[in-house]
């Protein structure tokens, strides 16, 4: 096994074929910098549904041909859901938070009723965000959700430093 972070390990973005080496920086980024302020926010377990796919994988899942699950050093995605809230709750309030470093955050609904948030990270686009609500296996066209811009953290000690 290995460790992520605290509360999340490599293989629960495995649900299939072994995610590459080259690839565990990027979900441990993904983990770190996205997962666990969710799961702090929230105090809920998150059960992660999809992570990492290989071509094939992703065209057995509907995937776009371009999907960030085909993880590159630079980007990878993964879908889940927090166990015991609204998954509206949570994406709503990842869409709002400008600390969070998505590249994409999809708010995906089932026939069933039930929903995933499927989120990605995407080092060669900074601070680029793609916020939609849609279906899971892209069964209906996606429609775009307000949100707020990406605003790093350190962001105000540069501004400051830039200013003396």
């Amino acid at each position: 096994m290995t460790k992520l972070t605290e509360h999340f390990d490599l293989s629960e973005f495995r649900h299939g074929d072994t995610i590459p080496d080259a690839c565990i920086g990027i979900f441990t980024d993904l983990a770190e910098l996205i997962l666990e302020p969710v799961r702090t926010h929230f105090d809920l377990f998150l059960v992660i549904t999809s992570g990492y796919r290989s071509e094939k994988q992703n065209i057995e899942a509907h995937g776009q041909p371009n999907s960030e699950h085909m993880a590159t050093t630079w980007m990878c995605a993964c879908d889940f859901y927090v166990k015991g809230i609204s998954q509206r709750m949570v994406f709503d309030w990842m869409r709002t938070n400008e600390s969070l470093p998505f590249h994409q955050l999809i708010l995906e609904s089932s026939a069933d009723g039930s929903s995933v948030i499927h989120v990605s990270i995407n080092k060669m686009l900074p601070g680029v965000r793609s916020v939609l609500i849609g279906a899971t296996h892209n069964a209906v066209p996606y429609t775009k959700a307000d949100y707020v811009a990406y605003n790093p953290p350190h962001s105000a000690e540069l501004n400051t430093q830039g200013d003396a």
